[in-house]
């Protein structure tokens, strides 16, 4: 048998040809660990670490953007209030179940403002109909704050909820466009 040994491009791979009784051979020898060298090892380690560590980050990002996404927050229309609508908990967004949400009233200087009567209606306009439920608005125990109760979203899609605030001496209406999509 004549073999005769060459190298590949990579020196830990070796490659022999030749004949045996006639035939042509051709043999392709490749080195493998069953286990990475310790400096591949640890590289591999310390890689992991921190894809673990960036996924951590960026679940909590995406969790602080969701909650920052769930809190409405703008000025009423003629100006006289500014109203943060918020739902709490992420797991207070649901469809066909009653929410309960916070309603902060802050004049437009950011002083709160208590008392103040609030009513609450809304609807799909896209769909021509209102709400499903007739959700109530309470003073919250904080100061400038109202608890809104009973509110149901029965469906995925745009919605509108229109809160008129009337304090001792203004009144005006605030409209939020609520997206659910789940």
């Amino acid at each position: 048998m004549d073999l005769t040994s060459k190298s590949s491009q990579n020196p830990a791979n070796k490659s022999a040809h030749g004949s045996v009784q006639g035939h042509t051979v051709h043999i392709h020898a490749v080195q493998t660990h069953a286990f990475p060298s310790k400096p591949t090892r640890f590289r591999l380690l310390c890689l992991m670490s921190c894809l673990l560590s960036v996924t951590a980050c960026a679940d909590k990002a995406e969790k602080e953007l969701e909650q920052e996404e769930l809190t409405w927050q703008q000025m009423s229309e003629q100006g006289a209030f500014e109203v943060t609508l918020d739902p709490q908990f992420d797991d207070s967004v649901a469809i066909n179940e009653f929410l309960e949400w916070v309603l902060t009233v802050k004049s437009a200087d950011g002083k709160t403002v208590d008392p103040a009567r609030v009513s609450v209606s809304g609807g799909m306009p896209a769909h021509g109909h209102g709400l499903p439920s007739q959700p109530q608005v309470s003073e919250h125990p904080e100061d400038g704050k109202y608890l809104v109760k009973g509110l149901k979203f029965n469906m995925n899609g745009d919605w509108e909820l229109a809160f008129d605030i009337q304090s001792e001496d203004q009144r005006d209406t605030v409209n939020f466009e609520v997206e659910i999509d789940f």
